[in-house]
C-alpha cells in the first residue's frame, strides 16, 4: 500500500526536486557572478 502512494506521488516529488534544484543553481550561478565581481574590482 506505501509504495503505490509513493509512486503515485513520484511524479510531483521529482517536479519539486527539479525546481529546487534549478534554484540552488541560479543561486550558486549568482554567488559565482558576485564573487567574480568582488575578485575583479580587487584587481582593478
Amino acid at each position: 500500500m506505501a509504495w503505490r502512494y509513493r509512486r503515485a506521488h513520484k511524479r510531483k516529488n521529482c517536479a519539486l526536486i527539479a525546481r529546487k534544484s534549478l534554484f540552488q543553481k541560479l543561486g550558486s550561478l549568482r554567488q559565482f557572478v558576485i564573487m567574480n565581481r568582488l575578485v575583479h574590482s580587487v584587481r582593478l
